[in-house]
């Protein structure tokens, strides 16, 4: 739910802006702002933020399908610290 959300507000400020402004004001992952102004929000933001429809859409139908598999064996207590560290440490590997 969050990332349709997001997906609708990277929406709208598309309309006002240019597709790289819009994602930067939404917390797209740019290093030299994490580097220069400290903004580590970045990190985790950046997963909530699309391309287009259809990468919304299959990021969501894989954390349905996998993500139900996943936190049924182990449990949402160590799925969710899982599923932030993911998202953190990948946004840390591609900066």
């Amino acid at each position: 739910v969050i990332c349709v959300f997001g997906y609708i507000a990277e929406w709208m400020l598309h309309s006002k802006y240019d597709w790289t402004c819009a994602t930067y004001k939404l917390g797209a992952m740019y290093l030299p702002a994490v580097q220069r102004y400290y903004h580590f929000h970045r990190f985790l933001l950046a997963v909530l933020l699309h391309s287009n429809f259809f990468h919304l859409l299959w990021n969501v139908l894989a954390l349905v399908s996998l993500g139900n598999s996943c936190e049924h064996f182990l449990t949402t207590y160590k799925f969710v610290p899982l599923l932030l560290t993911s998202a953190i440490g990948g946004n840390l590997l591609s900066a």
